[in-house]
Parts: structure tokens; sequence; C-alpha cells
């Protein structure tokens, strides 16, 4: 399998992880994105067991509260320095919904 990923994208992308440099991660899933799935415009039963596609997941914040909603999640991002560390605080955390969420590079 080929990686067609652009190189300097990457790097950018671990860099700001590296230097802490991420306001966006907040490990807090914005309130718009709850008052969506609060709003009834979905209904429940119909996502459950799903598939959701998390572009740009970072840590995988995101990705961990569509999981709990019962969907399958696939959180995709450039950064491998982002990914590991959601992976590892899910672990940490004891998150029973890892089952639920793959993130990928």
């Amino acid at each position: 399998m080929t990686n067609n990923l652009d190189p300097n994208l990457v790097a950018m992308w671990e860099e700001r992880y590296d230097l802490g440099s991420t306001p966006w991660d907040t490990g807090i899933t914005p309130p718009e994105v709850k008052a969506f799935w609060a709003s009834g415009r979905l209904d429940p039963s119909a996502v459950v067991g799903r598939y959701a596609l998390d572009m740009g997941c970072g840590t995988g914040t995101n990705s961990v509260y569509l999981a709990g909603l019962g969907l399958r999640v696939l959180g995709f991002d450039l950064s491998y320095t982002a990914l590991n560390r959601g992976n590892l605080r899910r672990r940490e955390q004891g998150t029973p919904l890892l089952a639920g969420v793959h993130l990928v590079q």
C-alpha cells in the first residue's frame, strides 16, 4: 500500500502537536456538535451501528463522542502524534468506547 500524504503537511501538523500549539484540542466536544445531536434532527435509533467519518480528528475527542451515540467511527488525521495521544488518553481513561473508534493516518 502506498502513502500519498503530502510530507510537508504531515510535518507541519506533527510540529504543531510536538510544540503543543493546538488551541483547538481542548478535549471537549464543541457545544454546537452536541446541540445538533440533541436537536432530534436525526432519529437516534437510525444512527446506531452506522458509520461516521471524523476528518481531521486530532486526538479523537469528537470521535469518542460520536461512538458514545452508537456510531462506529473512523477518525483520520495527518498527525501520528495526535492519533497516538488520543489512543493513549483513551487507554489511560479506560474509555469503554475504544472498540467503536478507529483512528488512522
